[in-house]
């Protein structure tokens, strides 16, 4: 037995592990190989039967810095039997890009007017809170063109509304928004703004 302290071992131990696996007679082994190690080579050189692509989520962005190079890390060497195996066609992932207000060079992204917002909050325990909250949307004229439920860690059966708002008067949007979540902030019992920014496209 060997105790585990890298999802895949760093080459030496891996080729040795294996070699005592042959001197014992296994035909077969199953592994985990992680991004990183088919990054930085740790498998280079290992002929395999057959490989599952399991997972694919932001957990190691400090790594591979951006989304793509985690996907190529990932896809490097396996052949791609099948694509579109979603059962939701119009599932779709959006990436937000993010910038200081302070940086020296803006890019297309920072110049644009603002005409969206996104937001998340909660409502207090008690009757018509949901709808005192909804209330100030209507009041300010900002359309919500979504709104989610989550389930807010270690507080069952409360939820955190997840909104995205469409906004109109482009000219102060800043402040316009501003408004809108002070408003928000008399009636609910916790606002959250995820920022203000312009929809790529637009």
């Amino acid at each position: 037995e060997y105790p585990p302290t890298l999802t895949t071992p760093d080459p030496i131990d891996l080729y040795r592990i294996l070699g005592e696996m042959v001197d014992c007679g296994v035909e077969y082994a199953v592994m985990e190989v992680s991004a990183h190690a088919i990054y930085l080579d740790k498998v280079k050189g290992l002929n395999f039967y057959a490989g599952v692509f399991t997972n694919f989520s932001q957990d190691h962005l400090d790594f591979f810095k951006d989304m793509g190079n985690y996907r190529n890390a990932k896809l490097y060497g396996l052949e791609v039997l099948a694509e579109g195996i979603e059962n939701n066609p119009n599932n779709y992932t959006r990436f937000l890009i993010i910038a200081a207000n302070h940086i020296a060079e803006k890019n297309e992204f920072v110049t644009k007017t603002a005409d969206k917002a996104s937001f998340v909050f909660s409502t207090k325990n008690e009757s018509g809170a949901l709808y005192d909250c909804l209330g100030i949307f209507k009041k300010a004229g900002l359309n919500l063109n979504r709104l989610e439920s989550r389930p807010i860690a270690g507080k069952p059966w409360r939820y955190w509304f997840y909104a995205d708002a469409t906004i109109e008067n482009k000219d102060n949007s800043i402040e316009y928004i501003n408004n809108v979540i002070n408003e928000l902030k008399s009636v609910a019992e916790d606002v959250r703004l995820l920022g203000v920014y312009a929809e790529s496209g637009r």
